[in-house]
């Protein structure tokens, strides 16, 4: 299951809660006006969904009260500005009926733009007219009161009156779910509180009334209400005495302990004797609170692994800035699994997700409490810390590493999992570019895979070439800007180039050609690579045939098949394959077809069913990249393959470590024992010619005879060593050894450790 489609479930889970809590829901789009309600929001105003539709922001603006459309307008701005944390406040709507409802309007931006600006926000609606109507009934009889009172104090006389006043003063406060309460400043102390006040806390109103006030708060609510106390009393003042109106939420303690979210709605006004008195109502809005922190957790909590998501990100990043000193820094690791769609292809969707949950746990575990962890992206996480060393901050990515460097089961399979990670080191707070940066660190780690890298200004550059490679690739081989290079192979036994690697290149209009390495990983990453493969053996065979008319016959071309090749197009690869041989008139036996190590992580059944399938129609099969860490012996014994390849990391030290020509000395009996012939990789010096004659190598590829050459050099050098038999004469005027600076650079970029190639 996708990311998208399990944050839709979540949502639609709690859509559901909320229509059972008879709550009006909205979601707008600040910056289009697109604004989407569920049924209970139009049933308050007396409408059906089905009678508002099309739905805008233009709904609320023409049955909202034009007095509280004001207001809204500027509690709006002062949640956009992070002046509040929340927009709350009481409106008016207007009904079906022509009359008012009051309704409790609340929500919060859950997403902002790249710039900075709200993009989406959520909010409610609940239908508070009756709460309205008896808090305007105390305040019309608060006012009776004190002119009763003042009365009274004129003339002694009117008692009656004044009972009256106060009977329906509590009548109204004990018809309300509100507690009711009068709260003395001067005498620090309650003056009234309503009975209902036992349902909400647990305490008798003697009992309540006899409470300090840190009994009946936490800690941050004192302290909260405390604030609010000197703001309110501050604008009494200022107001000459004219009674200040305040709305909070803050926690109240139950007398077992626990606290219960409420709502309070006061009014600091001056008594008769001229002391301060709050007079206030209060509501328990504990199942409103949940629901809101149900919400919150499903915007910025990702559904299959529990981490923190991108939105909690962009939330913390306006926390975060607001938090740090002005010289603070932050380091950031991006975290990428390495094939990870071989991942999904081995062990099924179910398989890719427990992974990935089994991943976080790690991920967090290696992280401690002090740094925070993200799902950044389908297989990609993101660490942020404050750790700023680059020994300290380089330990934890190799912890995470070595933590993640194990067999993952699943039902019955076992897959090995690595990871590449990128670092931005000790950048000032710019959340933005500090990810930015580690994004571009990890696109260079992962070229190698399993590896930790740094970012440097450098990388940049880089990035940016990559960006154009990327944005052209697709167009690339519509435009006939692929061409291949053929590599000749020289067979020791029979003295002769009979065989050759073909290796693709791209001439890019602007930045010339481009080298494998750079655009191969690319394509498998897009999946361009298998259009790209498709060509490729329309292409050799093509040239076969040519070269056949030309009188250079008995050749072998070998072509690369990568592993995305073989997992996306595995059923109709034979077919491909059979019908440009047959298109061409080619022989299936010189076609030799080319499969690296990686490929048979996925799946070594198919990948040998597959071949097999070739193999009875003549085509040559080779195990590419032998010894970089994948394959086994069995492996070796359980493919229809006729070449072993050997990877050029085998020959490295061939001059100068007994023990490398040992193990070389080794394998080549091996591989031969199981009838299979051995090519090896990247010879460059005589030295190694030399030894790889002298203990049975079948076949030696490297710039030792050759560089890749294009079709009408290869031929020519194919002629060239048909008349000169001397193999140092051949070396000593072969193509490889005389190389201007433009080959150079291509030279360069075809031998790392872990070549890609097509």
């Amino acid at each position: 299951m996708s990311d998208s489609t399990d944050q839709n479930s979540q949502i639609n889970k709690l859509q559901h809660y909320l229509d059972s809590m008879q709550v009006g829901t909205w979601e707008w789009n600040v910056q289009t006006g697109e604004l989407a309600i569920n049924a209970r929001w139009a049933e308050i105003v007396g409408f059906s969904l089905a009678d508002l539709t099309p739905v805008d922001i233009d709904i609320w603006t023409w049955l909202a009260h034009p007095d509280d459309l004001k207001r809204s307008n500027q509690a709006l701005q002062e949640h956009f500005s992070g002046k509040s944390e929340f927009y709350d406040m009481d409106v008016r709507i207007r009904h079906k009926n022509g009359s008012w409802v009051w309704v409790h309007d609340r929500g919060q931006v859950m997403e902002w733009t790249e710039d900075g600006k709200p993009l989406w926000m959520f909010g409610t609606h609940e239908d508070v007219t009756h709460r309205i109507m008896i808090e305007q009934q105390l305040q019309t009889l608060l006012v009776q009161e004190q002119e009763a009172r003042g009365r009274i104090s004129a003339t002694l006389k009117d008692q009656t009156e004044l009972d009256e006043t106060n009977e329906k003063y509590r009548l109204i406060a004990e018809m309300t779910h509100d507690i009711v309460f009068v709260f003395n400043v001067k005498k620090s102390k309650l003056t009234f509180i309503s009975g209902n006040v036992l349902d909400l806390l647990g305490y008798s109103v003697p009992q309540v009334m006899q409470l300090r006030l840190d009994q009946l708060f936490t800690g941050e609510s004192l302290r909260q209400l405390e604030r609010h106390h000197r703001h309110a009393l501050e604008a009494l003042w200022q107001a000459s005495d004219k009674p200040v109106q305040k709305s909070f939420e803050f926690q109240h303690l139950h007398q077992d302990g626990h606290p219960v979210w409420v709502e309070s709605t006061v009014t600091y006004r001056l008594n008769s004797q001229q002391e301060v008195e709050v007079i206030g109502a209060t509501r328990d809005i504990s199942e409103r609170r949940q629901r809101e922190e149900q919400l919150l957790y499903t915007a910025t909590h990702d559904p299959l692994t529990g981490l923190l998501n991108r939105t909690a990100l962009q939330r913390m990043s306006q926390t975060l800035i607001q938090g740090l000193p002005d010289q603070a820094t932050l380091s950031a690791l991006l975290i990428n699994v390495d094939n990870f769609h071989g991942v999904n292809d081995t062990l099924g969707h179910s398989g890719g997700d427990q992974v990935l949950c089994e991943l976080a746990q790690v991920l967090q575990t290696c992280a401690g409490s002090n740094n925070q962890v993200f799902r950044y992206s389908g297989d990609e996480f993101l660490v942020l810390t404050r750790l700023i060393e680059e020994d300290q901050v380089t330990k934890l990515a190799r912890s995470i590493q070595a933590a993640v460097a194990r067999q993952f089961k699943y039902k019955h399979h076992t897959i090995q999992i690595t990871v590449s990670i990128g670092i931005c080191l000790d950048e000032p707070y710019n959340l933005d570019q500090i990810i930015l940066n580690a994004d571009i660190a990890l696109y260079v780690a992962k070229k190698s895979r399993n590896t930790v890298t740094r970012y440097s200004p450098s990388m940049a550059q880089a990035r940016t070439r990559a960006e154009i490679l990327a944005a052209d690739l697709s167009t690339a081989l519509g435009k006939n800007e692929f061409e291949l290079y053929y590599q000749p192979i020289f067979d020791i036994k029979r003295n002769h180039f009979g065989h050759a690697e073909a290796l693709m290149r791209w001439n890019h209009p602007q930045l010339g050609q481009i080298a494998p390495g750079e655009f191969i990983p690319l394509a498998e990453r897009t999946r361009l690579i298998i259009p790209m493969t498709d060509w490729a053996i329309r292409e050799a065979c093509s040239k076969l045939a040519a070269w056949k008319q030309a009188g250079l016959s008995d050749l072998v071309i070998s072509v690369n098949l990568s592993a995305v090749t073989l997992e996306y197009r595995r059923n109709e690869l034979v077919r491909l394959i059979l019908d440009a041989i047959e298109h061409y008139q080619v022989c299936p036996s010189c076609l030799l077809l080319e499969i690296t190590e990686t490929a048979l992580v996925s799946d070594v059944h198919e990948v040998s069913e597959l071949f097999t399938e070739l193999k009875k129609h003549g085509v040559k099969l080779a195990l590419d990249d032998f010894g970089t860490g994948y394959a086994t012996f069995g492996a070796l014994n359980d493919l229809p393959i006729d070449v072993v390849k050997l990877d050029r990391s085998l020959i490295r030290n061939l001059e100068t470590k007994d023990r490398d020509r040992m193990i070389l000395d080794a394998l080549f009996k091996i591989v031969q024992g199981l009838d299979h012939k051995v090519v090896v990789e990247g010879v460059e010096t005589k030295a190694q010619f030399d030894w790889l004659c002298q203990h049975g190598c079948d076949y030696i590829q490297g710039f030792y005879f050759s560089r890749p050459l294009p079709d009408a050099e290869f031929r020519d050098f194919l002629r060239m060593t048909h008349i000169i038999q001397s193999v140092e004469e051949i070396v000593r005027i072969a193509p490889g050894q005389m190389l201007p600076a433009s080959a150079q650079s291509v030279q360069s970029k075809e031998q790392p450790q872990h070549r890609s190639r097509s």
